[in-house]
């Protein structure tokens, strides 16, 4: 098939921060991993040529001040923002373009004039399930991807002569387990939530363009065992590194090992929350509903200061806010008692604005765990448990379940159901953020992203249900026209 095809470019002068992104079309004719192999070498052509685009302004950076820069991003948060929203994070150039909704295209970091890997490609025909097995037979994503390109899955190697095994790369090890003859495959359980809060990436480098192994700290052949406390995910070089048998050398001990995988994934925790911020802060996005004790809760945990918030001095010069920050609740709902919701009157936007600052700033100190694309029951069994934070982008249902019309007494409850498991939980509509949230955002079927705490996950009536307790619900995010259901 014949079709535009891009190569797309994040620009970076330290790693850190990207203010600037680069695309190269290409009309091309042929499979898509033939599509994606020219891309791939074009890319040393294209990323000086390629049409300059400023990250848009909504994506903005909190320095510790409290102040904003915007149009910048960290890198790592890009990463994200791209698993999460895909094409969608290069959507005016897109637009601009009049690429499809869905373009074939290959995104690499550009680093001091350099490229540095890529970092996510498009509709390439990666098999998952196959990547999955490989994986947990500890074969790397480089050897894996190699094999999968070939044609190759775990039932057609299964068909094969040592020899033949050997003869595309495999070594003893990996030939037995292959054969089910040598160690058994890491359970799926453990797996997926090692990768998930190791992000797929090596705890030593944090380089996350590296192909990946799943590596046994203490050797398999002496522990058998494969207790996520006993594996790490390294790159390639690095697991080489801690195979090193020399007493001086640059080699990684067990210790060494088991202390990058702690603070990495310590580090990673809140990574999904910084890619969330970064979708929040697109011009028509909102806040429609805040549980605001909860969040009051989390606030006093976290030690956040208000001081630096911009609407803080005039709320608390008001008597809006006290000395810790603390939004007056009763107070402000007691003013709106008989309205349909509590900021219904000439201060409400200003209230609106300070809670959206303190939500904001808990919701980048929490490990949240984005479902969005994990909906699935292998996925929701290995990674949530009851206390865990999560985000989850969909078309949930909203439902009145009493007959007040205003004030505190209103209820609603949400659900959404697909692929055998449903999520639910009830709200004041009350606390919603403003009439069009209330009335429209709130109601019947939404595409919302909602931040919940699970409260239980159980089996009943032939679903896998997450009971939540919702912090926040939001609408209009970057990224709610590529995913899920579209708003009716």
């Amino acid at each position: 098939m014949k079709e535009d095809v891009y190569n797309l470019f994040l620009y970076t002068d330290d790693a850190i921060f990207v203010k600037e992104y680069g695309v190269s079309v290409h009309t091309f004719y042929g499979t898509d991993e033939e599509k994606s192999e020219y891309l791939k070498s074009h890319v040393i052509t294209d990323f000086e040529s390629a049409q300059k685009f400023k990250i848009p302004n909504r994506f903005k950076m909190i320095q510790v001040n409290g102040d904003e820069i915007s149009g910048c991003m960290r890198i790592d948060s890009a990463f994200q923002s791209l698993n999460i929203a895909g094409a969608a994070f290069f959507s005016e150039a897109m637009i601009k373009l009049n690429a499809p909704a869905e373009p074939l295209y290959v995104c690499t970091v550009i680093e001091n004039g350099k490229p540095v890997g890529i970092m996510n490609t498009k509709k390439s025909k990666f098999n998952g399930n196959t990547m999955n097995a490989f994986l947990r037979r500890g074969i790397d994503t480089k050897l894996s991807k190699e094999l999968i390109d070939k044609g190759y899955n775990l039932s057609k190697l299964k068909q094969l002569k040592n020899s033949e095994l050997s003869n595309l790369g495999l070594n003893d090890d990996q030939i037995l387990s292959i054969n089910e003859g040598g160690r058994p495959p890491i359970p799926s359980e453990t797996y997926i939530k090692l990768l998930y809060e190791s992000k797929r990436t090596c705890c030593v480098c944090r380089d996350a363009t590296k192909p990946i192994i799943i590596h046994h700290i203490e050797e398999w052949s002496q522990s058998k065992s494969h207790d996520e406390s006993n594996l790490v995910v390294l790159c390639l070089e690095h697991h080489d590194l801690a195979h090193t048998k020399k007493e001086l050398s640059i080699d990684l001990s067990k210790k060494q090992l088991r202390e990058f995988k702690t603070k990495w994934i310590e580090d990673a925790k809140t990574s999904d929350a910084e890619a969330i911020l970064g979708l929040v802060s697109h011009d028509y996005s909102r806040w429609d509903y805040f549980n605001h004790r909860r969040i009051y809760e989390l606030f006093l945990d976290l030690n956040i200061n208000a001081e630096n918030f911009k609407t803080f001095s005039k709320l608390k010069d008001a008597g809006y806010v006290d000395d810790l920050g603390i939004l007056e609740i009763s107070t402000v709902q007691k003013m709106n008692e008989n309205r349909r919701y509590m900021y219904d009157d000439g201060n409400g936007f200003i209230l609106v604005y300070y809670m959206k600052e303190v939500f904001e700033s808990v919701l980048a100190n929490l490990p949240i765990i984005n479902i969005t694309d994990k909906f699935d029951r292998a996925q929701i069994n290995s990674l949530l448990r009851p206390g865990s934070f999560i985000a989850f982008q969909a078309g949930f249902y909203y439902k009145n379940i009493n007959t007040s019309l205003s004030g505190t007494d209103q209820l609603r409850r949400a659900h959404y159901k697909k692929k055998g498991i449903k999520i639910e939980f009830t709200f004041p509509p009350f606390e919603a953020t403003s009439s069009s949230s209330h009335s429209d955002s709130l109601t019947g079927h939404s595409v919302s992203t909602v931040i919940c705490i699970v409260k239980s996950i159980y089996d009943k009536d032939d679903y896998l249900n997450i009971d939540v307790s919702c912090l926040a619900i939001g609408s209009y995010f970057e990224n709610c026209r590529f995913k899920q259901d579209k708003r009716f």
